[in-house]
């Protein structure tokens, strides 16, 4: 009778240890499926915003470069001069201006700060863009001294996205042919620069649900928003979009931050 129960004692075994641990897991075979999640695993390697500055370790952002001077002076007065000369020497009024392509046919040139696979945008007329001047002195104060606040706090309790009220750092995928890919910052700019100064690799982000299109392929550009409204040609969004994984920031770091002139470069490649 023993040797009859033998196997279905093992089968009830192996029953329950599934339902333990669940069913097994299939591979992940495509893009599409790693990083279907609504809040996906992100290597802060691959975090850059909307003008190509990187929050990698080799590459150059304002934030970052921001934090380094938190830590060389102690505390938020050492780094006002520096962020204050970067809005000096890199300021425009066009996106094409801010990405060294002013008065190439195809961009838009006037003063809305709008990416081609996007419906949202701001006004560099009318709205505090950060990620260029000119700014006021006030608002330039208000973010050293913010980001230092916020530096403090994630120092003592770690990046809790969960905790907060649009605690996240949000953004959208830009996937090139290549296999070349990058996480675009679109919420959260501060706290991602703060995770990379710490050192840490890899965090639990959010897919922006404010924007239409998570997952942003080249090879799709025919369909993005501002393509088929015509703001955009395809040409100039097409090269808009292989700047964002040619540039890294130190094109455009300013010289007394130690990293080199102020550059801009041209992009001809293809993003398919």
């Amino acid at each position: 009778m023993r040797a009859l129960l033998r196997p279905l004692r093992s089968a009830v075994r192996r029953s329950v240890r599934w339902v333990a641990a669940g069913p097994p897991r299939r591979r992940i075979d495509s893009a599409r499926e790693l990083l279907a999640g609504r809040r996906p695993i992100v290597s802060v390697a691959e975090c850059a915003n909307s003008l190509g500055f990187s929050y990698a370790p080799s590459g150059w952002h304002y934030f970052t470069a921001m934090l380094r001077d938190f830590d060389r002076h102690a505390g938020p007065e050492g780094a006002l001069p520096p962020f204050e000369q970067f809005y000096e020497q890199y300021h425009h009024s066009t996106l094409a201006g801010l990405m060294g392509c002013d008065g190439r046919p195809g961009w838009p040139h006037d003063s809305e700060y709008l990416v081609p696979w996007s419906d949202r945008g701001l006004s560099f007329a009318t709205d505090d863009v950060h990620q260029c001047g000119p700014r006021s002195p006030e608002a330039i104060r208000a973010d050293v001294w913010g980001m230092w606040e916020l530096y403090r706090k994630i120092q003592a309790e770690g990046y809790r996205p969960a905790r907060h009220r649009d605690g996240y750092i949000r953004g959208v995928f830009a996937l090139r042919g290549s296999g070349d890919r990058r996480f675009l910052v679109t919420g959260g700019q501060h706290r991602c620069a703060i995770l990379s100064h710490l050192g840490v690799e890899k965090f639990r982000a959010w897919l922006d649900p404010s924007q239409p299109i998570h997952f942003v392929r080249g090879s799709e550009l025919d369909s993005w928003p501002q393509v088929l409204s015509g703001r955009w040609s395809r040409d100039a969004a097409a090269e808009y979009f292989n700047l964002l994984f040619e540039f890294d920031g130190r094109e455009r770091a300013p010289d007394r931050l130690g990293i080199g002139p102020v550059l801009h470069g041209r992009s001809e490649g293809s993003p398919l």
